[in-house]
């Protein structure tokens, strides 16, 4: 019988934040079906910060068998090389870095022989998809307007300016005039804030991206009290399926929001549990990569997503059938929990 595993999953933001508490609930129900100890640490969205609470939980905790990594800009590599010297087996979530520093880091497996492999979506392809959704629900209610945009990011680099690029790529093909994209750090209050200053400075504006749902929210508040009636003379679209948001779709307050990658971590857990047994998913992927999809939520499909306006218990959503699934298929690919109701 093997001994029960040990799991470490280091989170680069702080607790109760709305999306990452989503995360990790989702990710300790999966825990809890396959028998397995999950332990979240906090980055406080500071690399320093999170490379010290690594460290200090390593110096007083029995080393886990796995880690479960969200790497902070910056800081990718002190992270991982602590984990290698540690001879602790890690899955890294999103592509958080970039440019020169993801150069450094190279592959999983290449510089860190500990990192068997990366579980991501492809945040420029999910603007794309964002910005065709609200494009389109903009020409059908505004069929005569030139697609006229802003774009509210989260920090500077990383996940955020992948979304926004894509977004800017989508419009430059597609006849849409991209003024402005201002960064709020994922916070809701100073979205408000810069749509405001922003719909003052380009009154036509009649479409508007955000990098998270978060940010999204707190535009459309913003856009109303502006004097412009969302999803009829403004288009609104955010990142993350967050309870709020999936309300606000039904509602129309809200045009749309991308999301699925709540799962994230259940993904990463599954593919640790499988290698465990034996079963490496990501030898299998081409560059140690498991690339999955995100989904477009807008009023015309909001009520296959019912389940998500409130708080789900994911408990009761049959992690182990999913697993079984993702090892005949080598792949995550096509698969998806986000219905909480499909057990099957």
């Amino acid at each position: 019988m093997r001994a029960e595993l040990d799991i470490l999953f280091v989170s680069r933001s702080i607790p109760n934040e709305p999306f990452w508490q989503s995360v990790e609930e989702i990710t300790q129900s999966a825990a809890l079906q396959f028998d397995t100890k999950l332990k979240v640490i906090y980055g406080m969205g500071n690399r320093i910060v999170q490379l010290e609470s690594v460290k200090s939980y390593l110096a007083k905790n029995k080393k886990p068998n796995y880690a479960i990594v969200l790497n902070h800009p910056g800081g990718s590599h002190a992270l991982m090389s602590l984990l290698d010297e540690n001879k602790i087996k890690f899955v890294t979530l999103e592509q958080t870095i970039f440019d020169e520093e993801r150069e450094k880091i190279g592959l999983a497996g290449q510089h860190y022989k500990h990192w068997i492999g990366e579980i991501y979506f492809d945040n420029h392809q999910a603007g794309k998809q964002l910005a065709k959704a609200l494009a389109l629900l903009k020409n059908a209610k505004l069929p005569n307007k030139e697609t006229q945009v802003v774009a509210i990011n989260g920090h500077y680099g990383s996940e955020s300016q992948a979304r926004f690029n894509g977004m800017r790529e989508y419009f430059e093909s597609n006849q849409g005039i991209v003024y402005q994209a201002v960064h709020a750090g994922w916070s809701e209050q100073i979205a408000y804030k810069q749509t405001k200053a922003l719909l003052a400075r380009f009154p036509e504006v009649n479409v508007i991206l955000a990098a998270s749902d978060l940010m999204a929210l707190g535009a459309s508040e913003a856009a109303v009290d502006s004097g412009k009636i969302p999803n009829k003379d403004i288009f609104i679209g955010g990142f993350d399926w967050l309870t709020r948001a999936v309300k606000a779709v039904e509602k129309q307050s809200l045009s749309a929001s991308i999301g699925g990658h709540k799962v994230m971590g259940a993904w990463a857990l599954i593919s640790i549990i499988l290698h465990n047994l034996g079963q490496d998913l990501f030898a299998k992927q081409d560059k140690k990569k498991l690339i999955f999809n995100l989904d477009v939520l807008t009023k015309q499909n909001v009520a296959h997503y019912q389940a998500h306006k409130t708080k789900i218990n994911w408990e009761d959503y049959n992690f182990k059938a999913l697993k079984e699934k993702v090892a005949i298929r080598h792949s995550i690919a096509g698969l998806s929990p986000l219905n909480p109701n499909e057990h099957n």
